[in-house]
């Protein structure tokens, strides 16, 4: 716990109360998919919702899916037996808002995480930062 806490001192940050911000995330079954050949990734999604699938957003030939954590696996086989690519599928902490920073601040929290998820005691980190392709790709630039 001391890394954690020293992680999050040095990335500007400081560890708060257990569950202080739980209240911020839902546990969700979270799928990307992709249809098989050239299908149409919209009537990928709308086979998900038929399966029991809560949302989607299309992201060009990839589906994001998310579905009540029960509900993950069945949505999956259903998405498999119409040739689908299920490229993931696990039950994951999905921000209820996102946050607006600046491109640097937004930076600065993906260096934090990426330490963060380097420490052998952490196992997993959410955040509810809105990353945009714009500064995804200047972190992977330099």
């Amino acid at each position: 716990m001391a890394e954690v806490r020293a992680t999050l001192t040095r990335g500007g940050g400081s560890l708060g109360e257990s569950g202080s911000v739980a209240w911020n995330f839902e546990s969700r079954g979270v799928l990307v998919a992709s249809p098989k050949g050239n299908g149409n990734p919209e009537e990928l999604a709308l086979k998900a919702i038929d399966a029991g699938a809560d949302d989607f957003s299309v992201d060009g030939h990839d589906v994001e899916i998310l579905t009540d954590p029960t509900q993950l696996d069945q949505v999956r086989r259903a998405l498999e037996a119409t040739g689908a690519i299920v490229s993931n599928a696990e039950v994951a902490m999905v921000p209820k808002t996102q946050v607006e920073l600046p491109n640097d601040q937004t930076t600065a929290v993906m260096r934090l995480v990426e330490r963060l998820e380097d420490l052998d005691d952490v196992t997993r980190v959410y955040t509810n930062v809105h990353i945009s392709d714009e500064v995804l790709a200047q972190v992977a630039a330099g």
